[in-house]
């Protein structure tokens, strides 16, 4: 795991490639540092294992998939590349999660000086666009930056002094290529929404049609739910009172107004345009040893008296 922020840059000595797949040998300094055979170095972006080092330079193998994924096959000898290692757990976070693992390549399209930064324009594939949210962030050869604008076919990053002069990026021209990384988190969030059928929705030959909701009057009746009928204007002022006033308004106006009343389950209440679920009223059902659904309509003055709560109900 790396962070985007470069260590430095390094030279090329070697490049070998037999076929789709080979080595490189890169000299450096501050990388090397307590570096150790098998640890992983970010050439670029591309997250390499070391196989061979001294204290010059060291060597790293690649494969096809990261020749396939990545600009490192256009390198030659005398190139300059930009390296991190991986970092540690108490080290700062000063970019943000970058895995090394290449989503694509990009080409510049321009660079434009803009005050005391230097505006890039890269385009992109529709596949790594698709991830790349303006102000989110992305790996352009390996450093953390944040995107500028996104466009349909292409984005832009803003590269201020400090960045420019220690990477490599403002030593590139248009049409140069670039290694891109998209966020981890937003591909991970992508492929996720993409695994299951959106929320309210059923998957029906191949399309994706709402789901009807199982929660209906004769479920709530079933499962104790009290439902409270109420005037609007009723409704409109209850939510400004605390649960327990609010409890004792729905006893006061069962007496004044002799209210029909439904079912409503304890630690719910449902709003609606004409309805109420009332809160905390778990023991209406059945009060008295009657069914209150024998009649469409009850009065509040019979049920309470047959209701007779626990403590805890309040």
């Amino acid at each position: 795991m790396f962070t985007g922020i470069i260590e430095e840059t390094g030279t090329i000595r070697s490049l070998s490639l037999n076929g789709n797949s080979g080595s490189i040998r890169i000299e450096a300094r501050k990388v090397l540092e307590k570096t150790q055979l098998g640890d992983s170095i970010a050439v670029n972006g591309v997250c390499l294992t070391v196989t061979s080092l001294t204290s010059r330079e060291f060597t790293v193998d690649v494969m096809p998939e990261t020749l396939r994924r990545s600009s490192l096959s256009r390198l030659g000898a005398g190139d300059q590349v930009n390296l991190e290692r991986a970092m540690s757990a108490d080290s700062r976070f000063g970019g943000h999660l970058v895995t090394g693992h290449i989503d694509g390549t990009g080409t510049i399209r321009s660079l434009w000086n803009e005050g005391n930064a230097v505006l890039i324009t890269i385009a992109a594939s529709p596949e790594v666009l698709s991830l790349i949210v303006e102000k989110g962030s992305i790996a352009v050869d390996g450093i953390s930056l944040t995107v500028a604008g996104v466009s349909s076919d292409s984005f832009s990053v803003s590269v201020i002094p400090h960045t420019g002069s220690h990477t490599t990026l403002l030593k590139k021209q248009a049409g140069d290529t670039v290694n891109l990384e998209n966020d981890i988190i937003g591909k991970y969030v992508k492929k996720f929404l993409s695994a299951a059928p959106a929320q309210g929705t059923t998957e029906t030959s191949g399309r994706r049609e709402p789901a009807k909701s199982r929660l209906t009057e004769d479920f709530l009746r079933e499962n104790g739910f009290w439902i409270l009928f109420f005037p609007d204007s009723i409704l409109c002022f209850l939510p400004l009172f605390p649960s327990s006033v609010s409890f004792l308004c729905f006893l006061l106006l069962f007496f004044i107004f002799r209210l029909p009343s439904v079912v409503c389950h304890p630690e719910t209440v449902i709003y609606d345009k004409s309805r109420l679920c009332l809160k905390n009223v778990p023991r209406l059902k059945n009060a008295g040893g009657h069914d209150p659904w024998h009649t469409d309509t009850i009065q509040s003055k019979k049920l309470l008296k047959s209701w007779k709560p626990a403590a805890s109900s309040l």
